[in-house]
């Protein structure tokens, strides 16, 4: 009985999420400018952090292989996706508590009008993955001499 109570909540809990995260979308500004995504609890989490050269983007996924991390550019959208296997319990064994998110998941950022889509890198290293979007050469500050 409270195998069934827990898993009936479990999947009311994830639609609760699940509107949560469509109404964030409806309600997001239309052609704000910078770098917009879904608001906070979005997976995975990401960090970004800028220079005068480049946006670097830190998507944070522990636990899941390069090979099942896709990062690909569409227009000024960089598109996340991948896949994160849930873990094998066996049949002997019942889980009580599953808090890790197990799933295809995609995550999508629209970059600023001064980065270049052309330039973009990527590397998963210590479950980071780290996305490198360089800034168009126009769009660089650039010292002008004064005569």
């Amino acid at each position: 009985m409270w195998t069934e109570l827990l898993a009936e909540s479990t999947r009311l809990f994830d639609e609760f999420d699940w509107l949560s995260r469509e109404m964030d979308r409806l309600f997001e500004p239309v052609g704000s400018p910078g770098l917009r995504s879904q608001l906070g609890g979005g997976y995975p989490t990401v960090n970004v952090v800028t220079d005068e050269d480049a946006f670097h983007v830190l998507v944070f996924a522990p636990g899941i292989a390069a090979d099942q991390l896709d990062v690909s550019v569409h227009g000024r959208n960089l598109v996340i996706s991948g896949k994160r296997e849930a873990p094998s319990t066996g049949d002997d064994k019942q889980i009580w508590i599953n808090e890790r998110f197990a799933g295809e998941f995609k995550r999508a950022l629209t970059l600023p009008d001064d980065l270049d889509p052309q330039r973009v890198e990527a590397q998963s290293r210590d479950g980071v993955l780290w996305i490198r979007v360089g800034r168009s050469e126009a769009a660089k500050p650039r010292k002008i001499a004064v005569h």
